[in-house]
């Protein structure tokens, strides 16, 4: 894995292990406190990424190299999985994203007040 010293330092290309879900269904990555948005990655892959698009606080990157996948990775059944969107989370086992999409909304509602999900 990668120190980054400073935002100017990122490489264009790292290794980075996923940590969870975004809301909008990209892997969320984090090296020194910056965050990384990775396309079709899954909670626990070991990745190989490269960055599409730097900003001040994030980037938006790429799977190079599936290093280590996850346990909760599996083969999309629609050849179109990646093409269409319809589906973007198809890779990943159907029960753990019931439980990723769970996560995401309760995080979305902490701070509303007692609000059971």
């Amino acid at each position: 894995m990668h120190e980054i010293a400073y935002k100017n330092d990122i490489p264009s290309e790292l290794t980075v292990e996923i940590e969870k879900l975004s809301n909008l269904g990209y892997g969320i990555a984090r090296v020194d406190g910056y965050v990384f948005f990775v396309e079709n990655a899954c909670p626990e892959d070991i990745v190989k990424i490269r960055l599409i698009k730097k900003n001040k606080n994030y980037a938006n990157a790429q799977i190079v190299e599936i290093i280590k996948q996850s346990p909760y990775r599996i083969l999309p059944f629609c050849r179109m999985q990646k093409v269409c969107g319809a589906c973007q989370l198809q890779f990943i086992d159907y029960n753990y994203q019931l439980k990723l999409k769970k996560e995401i909304v309760v995080d979305l509602m902490r701070g509303l007040g007692d609000i059971e999900i």
